[in-house]
């Protein structure tokens, strides 16, 4: 890409009486050099920049999962390791309850979309068809292992009702949500545990909804 060379003429030596033909060749050499280099630093600069833009929008796109439940609307955010409304435990040691507040939470924002105030609920069923996928039905927790909280409050273990929240939301109404879920510190810390595996799905339901499992 450098420019085409220019041939050395009489008149060149003319003009440079005194400098020597192989001192202007030198420099003609240097000066073409020295454009090649920055036509190389440019055009780098411009693949790195086009390819961060790109990765920066095909992440952008990929940063919430929209659901739609009778009349709430739920944002959950991505997480580094997933979708955002996916709960996996695997291979998780238990933690004690004070250190739950380092784990990554999962981030989501309820809705109330329809004129009038709505109860929903947040529940964690069992990801059965994650369960199969990963083939591991004889080494799940119990669900009675698990300890949660909504926005570092209310330290629980989850009960079968799964039901984890219940809340009221005003008319065109949202809140948004800070879900952690571990292993409790009670269960019995060894090899075995540290093989077993919780697979689950954040499920949000409004009082008007049918009983049903919310795929994204």
């Amino acid at each position: 890409m450098g420019r085409r060379k220019k041939k050395l003429t009489i008149a060149d030596i003319k003009r440079n009486n005194n400098t020597t033909v192989p001192s202007v060749i030198s420099r003609m050499k240097a000066k073409e050099l020295e454009l090649t280099v920055l036509c190389v630093i440019l055009i780098i600069s411009v693949i790195i920049t086009s390819s961060y833009i790109i990765f920066s929008s095909v992440r952008k796109e990929n940063k919430y999962t929209v659901l739609k439940t009778g009349s709430m609307e739920v944002v959950f955010n991505e997480t580094d390791t997933g979708i955002g409304d996916i709960v996996n435990i695997v291979d998780e040691r238990p933690i004690i309850d004070e250190y739950s507040k380092k784990l990554e939470p999962y981030v989501f924002t309820i809705t109330n979309t329809s004129n009038k105030s709505k109860t929903y609920t947040v529940e964690i069923q069992n990801d059965d068809e994650m369960i199969k996928i990963d083939k591991c039905e004889k080494k799940l927790y119990d669900v009675s292992d698990l300890k949660y909280s909504i926005d570092n409050k209310n330290i629980k273990k989850i009960d079968d009702t799964r039901i984890v929240f219940k809340e009221k939301l005003k008319a065109k109404e949202e809140k948004t949500h800070k879900l952690r879920v571990w292993v409790s510190s009670t269960v019995t810390d060894n090899k075995e545990v540290t093989n077993k595996h919780f697979h689950g799905k954040i499920i949000i339901t409004s009082e008007d909804d049918k009983k049903e499992e919310i795929i994204p």
